[in-house]
């Protein structure tokens, strides 16, 4: 006589916030996010509230078809951007276009100040004897006193 019971198969664990990401089809901080905020269905083996996590396919798959949240965040469907989005986009590429024009000519001013400054150091140590340039100064030049 043969059981009218199906035989149930052993379910399919994921380790892991990575593999229950990629089985979702989300992010690793959006499933983060899912368990803290809506219960999504993860288990620590440590008994731990933070730590590794394991989950079964088959109470993901359940949560996610009997919660109210598939709608709410449209798990269902792709995304779509709307048409300004890809206007911003371009302009916001430009706008990086210019900005990285303006930093090459600030760029080149600091550098041609350094030169500048450079010379100068160098025609002042030009300017001094070998002594005097090591702070043995043939004579004191008297400093000016300022009133307080």
């Amino acid at each position: 006589m043969k059981s009218s019971r199906q035989k149930h198969e052993p379910p399919e664990f994921l380790f892991g916030w990575k593999d229950i990401a990629n089985h979702l089809g989300m992010g690793v901080r959006t499933v983060q996010r899912y368990e803290r905020l809506h219960g999504l269905p993860v288990r620590r083996p440590a008994g731990k509230q933070t730590g590794a996590v394991v989950a079964t396919k088959v109470e993901l798959d359940a949560w996610v078809s009997a919660s109210p949240i598939r709608e709410a965040f449209h798990l269902t469907r792709v995304a779509t951007f709307p048409e300004d989005t890809a206007d911003a986009i371009q302009k916001n590429m430009a706008k990086m276009g210019r900005l990285r024009d303006e930093m090459k000519s600030l760029r080149d001013e600091v550098r041609g100040s350094v030169r500048l400054l450079r010379a100068s150091i160098q025609s002042v140590r030009g300017d001094l004897g070998p002594d005097e340039w090591n702070g043995n100064r043939p004579h004191q030049v008297p400093r000016k006193r300022f009133p307080n």
